[in-house]
């Protein structure tokens, strides 16, 4: 499995998160767009009152989970179907943790990211274990673009 980028989007479509997992970029402006209009197309065209929990093309996806408040939406290479489960509950894990922890600055948010500031410990926590079996960069690129990379050191 490849991870690409991690959002957090707040409703409305404003992100207030983003985490680049490898070398593929992604225009931060663009998925949000991408995601929120899908997401309205979804609630008016589709007859489900089930949320839209992946988009796929090839092996290519993005995962969402929703919340009241914010939704996730990770874009991600998966090629078996449990990984893709695998996935659904960290993000439903990461989306709970985030609500949890931040549940009175989403019902009167003024706007400013920094109050959304420990997210990143929130994903690390529940990411560590993917992050640890995804493969590793070349060397070389990981010396030469290490703005790229996320790092974590762990017990080992």
């Amino acid at each position: 499995m490849d991870l690409y980028d991690l959002y957090v989007i707040y409703k409305g479509g404003q992100t207030i998160f983003h985490k680049r997992f490898g070398t593929v970029k992604i225009d931060q402006d663009l998925i949000t767009a991408f995601l929120t209009a899908i997401e309205n197309f979804s609630k008016e065209v589709l007859p489900s009152a089930d949320p839209l929990r992946v988009i796929e093309k090839g092996d290519s996806k993005v995962i969402l989970s929703y919340g009241e408040s914010v939704c996730t939406a990770l874009v991600c290479g998966v090629y078996r179907a449990e990984e893709v489960d695998d996935l659904k509950d960290k993000l439903d894990e990461i989306l709970n943790g985030i609500q949890t922890t931040y549940a009175s600055t989403l019902r009167n948010w003024s706007g400013r990211l920094a109050d959304f500031a420990g997210i990143d410990d929130i994903v690390e926590v529940n990411m560590k274990d993917i992050l640890r079996i995804s493969i590793p960069p070349p060397l070389e690129d990981l010396v030469n673009n290490p703005e790229r990379y996320f790092f974590t050191i762990d017990e080992r």
